[in-house]
């Protein structure tokens, strides 16, 4: 790691005295980016993988303050597919991966959370034990990747697990068993030691699969999507049990239409928001839907955009993580009634699919796959922290993934490129060529970078 020469506050006042009197108001050779919602920005990314299709499919905050991935990678590991994990520290920079788990077939894992009295736990599942069919795996590791115990679960010949969930005094899987047309949604509980009490099938119809699944102060909500018998046409459900696992109400979501369920998050003022995609019209939009703690649906909507992947509840209204026609993240800021009251576009991910979305301490956590050339594992936290002296946090102001826009004050000026060589040995730029490698050489942070800005925004 360089030092950071940045220079003192005079020094930088007199240059910025001196730029203004040497070119008066200087000019953009960007457009302005007024337009854009600047609220958050990509404040750091960490891509991951090789020459195979490499996915995430679940990210988490971790206790030191830094996050993990999970999914899958074809780039490493024994099988066609392994199930695989990422660590990186609060800036995003890589400390281990390419731990892969589980055999020699196809693995791959869908949820993580961290496990009571430390490490982590990880679900997903498997085709590299028993006959070959595939199995639900649930795996234990400590705080630095390495598996130290692991199981299946199942019935059938297709299981599939669908989220992990964990409390003081352990956890629940919330998985798929079944196959050959005949799905049940299940939930396992295991106590701190890994030990399993209980495995519960929902009585339901035959043809469902999970979701999603979340913790609530007297058990759970699981949801996913089903197929009635003789409809090929999906449709969600929710379903609320006891702490120990007994059906206490199962709501039907979605109508005459097409909807898929993806994720589950609570409500302020109790309850579940249920976030999906339906497909009204012939078109997949992002679709939420507002069930009360006794299953009663509060409300249903629409959103713009082609699907919705995640979303966090706020003191008042949601955020909701999704997917513009042109394939670029945004975020939608909707409230208690459905409305959407913001939106703002996350620049630089056109390229981004999606699949994870929760909140940090400085922001909110997405995971999914970078999608330009071989699939690559890709996760980024937003953040509204700018550089020191900035107006706002960086953004890009032609929706490239580079951030002209040093100083967050929507233009694209000679005070950007004095921003970024006073910041250009932080660890903030130097590790996220993607967005401050301004001369193309592969990396960010020398001054050929601040040289090749001030040519771009002048």
């Amino acid at each position: 790691m360089r030092t950071n020469d940045r220079g003192s506050a005079s020094r930088r006042e007199l240059l910025r005295a001196v730029a203004v009197g040497a070119v008066g108001a200087a000019a953009t050779g960007v457009a302005s980016g007024a337009e854009h919602d600047r609220t958050y920005a990509l404040g750091w990314e960490h891509v991951a993988g090789g020459d195979g299709d490499d996915v995430a499919t679940d990210a988490i905050p971790t206790p030191d303050g830094g996050f993990l991935a999970v999914g899958a990678t074809g780039s490493y590991g024994a099988g066609t597919a392994d199930a695989w994990a990422v660590k990186v520290d609060a800036d995003g920079t890589r400390q281990w991966d390419r731990r892969t788990y589980a055999g020699p077939d196809d693995d791959r894992t869908a949820a993580v959370a961290a496990a009571p009295g430390g490490g982590y736990l990880l679900t997903g599942s498997t085709t590299s034990f028993g006959d070959g069919t595939r199995a639900v795996w649930v795996g234990r590791t400590d705080t630095e990747g390495r598996l130290l115990e692991d199981r299946t679960l199942g019935a059938g010949t297709d299981n599939r697990a669908g989220a992990i969930v964990t409390d003081g005094s352990g956890y629940a899987v919330a998985y798929t068993a079944g196959g050959d047309g005949d799905r049940t949604a299940r939930l396992a509980r295991f106590d701190r030691e890994d030990s399993l009490q209980w495995d519960r099938a929902f009585e339901s119809d035959p043809r469902e699969t999970v979701a999603d699944a979340r913790r609530t102060d007297t058990g759970y909500v699981v949801v996913g999507t089903s197929r009635a018998s003789g409809d090929d046409r999906p449709t969600g459900w929710v379903r609320a049990t006891d702490s120990g696992g007994t059906t206490l109400w199962t709501r039907r979501i979605g109508g005459d239409q097409t909807d898929w369920v993806h994720a589950v998050t609570g409500r302020t003022g109790g309850g579940s928001l249920v976030v999906g995609d339906s497909d009204p019209f012939g078109t997949r939009r992002p679709w939420l839907t507002a069930v009360a703690a006794d299953g009663t649906v509060d409300w249903t909507t629409l959103l713009d955009g082609v699907s919705a992947r995640g979303a966090v509840a706020l003191s008042e209204g949601y955020l909701v993580l999704r997917t513009a026609e042109d394939g670029t993240a945004v975020l939608d800021r909707v409230d208690e009634t459905g409305t959407s009251r913001s939106t703002q576009r996350i620049a630089g991910t056109d390229a981004v699919d999606a699949a994870a979305f929760g909140p940090t301490e400085r922001g909110y956590l997405v995971a999914g796959r970078l999608t330009d050339g071989a699939d690559q594992l890709w996760m980024s936290e937003l953040t509204t922290e700018r550089f020191e002296g900035a107006a706002g946090p960086p953004a890009s102001l032609d929706d490239d993934p580079l951030y002209e826009d040093i100083d967050g004050d929507g233009d694209g000026d000679l005070f950007d490129a004095l921003t970024y060589y006073d910041e250009r040995n932080s660890d903030r730029v130097e590790s996220n060529p993607r967005r401050y490698d301004f001369d193309g050489d592969g990396d960010a942070g020398d001054l050929f970078d601040t040289l090749a800005l001030f040519e771009k925004v002048s």
